[in-house]
């Protein structure tokens, strides 16, 4: 099976509760990496896909593929992170509507 997981507010505090909203500043959650990377353990494939650096870059993947991938990449290692692939330029939105999408909440409650 394919998991695709979001990041900020998904496996680490949201962008908004940080002080300065600072990429670098970013909080892991522990117990939902854990989840995650049992699930990699379990040999399903694991994809990060991130708006990291889209909403203030007017949704320009290229730009936020430049500022914040590499940073990225460092922080999912540093709270080592278990992943196929990682992919920035998710666009930049409010609300996202996917027929396969589940509420961060409810799966890591489940």
């Amino acid at each position: 099976m394919t998991y695709v997981f979001d990041i900020d507010g998904t496996i680490c505090k949201k962008l908004c509760e940080l002080e300065g909203n600072d990429y670098s500043e970013t909080v892991p959650y522990k117990d939902r990496i854990k989840r995650v990377n049992d699930l990699y353990d379990e040999g399903n494939t694991i994809i990060y896909q991130t708006a990291r650096g889209m909403g203030r870059n007017n949704n320009n993947p290229q730009i936020a593929n430049e500022h914040f991938f590499s940073l990225t990449q460092q922080q999912l290692k540093q709270w080592g992170c278990k992943y196929h692939m990682l992919f920035l330029g998710k666009p930049a939105g409010d609300v996202y509507v996917d027929d396969k999408g589940i509420n961060d909440e409810s799966f890591f409650t489940n």
